[in-house]
């Protein structure tokens, strides 16, 4: 009886996407369900994971808000060259 059970959570549409902690810069590819909009980060444990849009001043002024030294400054541009890199050739379109 139990082998015509259907898990319906495993047919909802999901989405694909490069995302980064708005804490810490961690970058990571994620598989959520398609409504998700914060994602836990797997580095700080934080729910401040977000899709990087590299063409989006919100996404770009809170992402580098309070970064602090070269570095972390690096990284985090790092980041959002290798979103637009992705999007440019076509990693993420429909």
């Amino acid at each position: 009886m139990t082998d015509n059970i259907i898990n319906l959570d495993d047919h909802r549409p999901h989405l694909t996407a490069y995302v980064a902690c708005l804490e810490c810069g961690k970058d990571w590819f994620a598989v959520a369900p398609a409504d998700t909009v914060h994602f836990e980060c797997p580095a700080c444990s934080k729910l401040s994971g977000v899709v990087v849009e590299p063409a989006s001043p919100e996404f770009l002024n809170a992402f580098f808000r309070g970064v602090r030294g070269k570095k972390e400054n690096t990284k985090r541009t790092m980041v959002v060259l290798n979103a637009q890199r992705m999007i440019e050739g076509g990693a993420f379109n429909g």
